[in-house]
């Protein structure tokens, strides 16, 4: 929902404006496949912005990252808090093959 009204209409937005500036700036032509993806490429590198990822994940409800958020009932378990296990090391096999 948030990436509709975020993100994808003001891409819409973009490429309709760049599109028109492209016709206005080669009126003989038509846009074709090969101009498409740079007429995307920039209208999506003006719409894809940190801000603008920060607010739709405001508007959609998801906030930055509150570690004060759950209580004790979310801690690890004692399961899942282990220590440090060495890994367990291998011996690098070499054999030669005569013809």
């Amino acid at each position: 929902m948030s990436l509709d009204r975020c993100f994808f209409k003001a891409l819409k937005n973009h490429c309709g404006e760049y599109c028109d500036q492209w016709l206005v700036n080669n009126v003989d032509r038509t846009i074709g496949q090969d101009n498409v993806a740079a007429i995307f490429e920039q209208a999506y590198n003006e719409v894809c912005t940190i801000e603008k990822a920060v607010n739709a994940s405001r508007i959609c409800g998801i906030l930055t990252v509150d570690k004060f958020l759950f209580d004790e009932d979310f801690l690890p378990t004692s399961v899942t808090d282990q220590g440090y296990r060495e890994e367990k090391k291998f011996h690098k096999f070499s054999f030669s093959v005569d013809l």
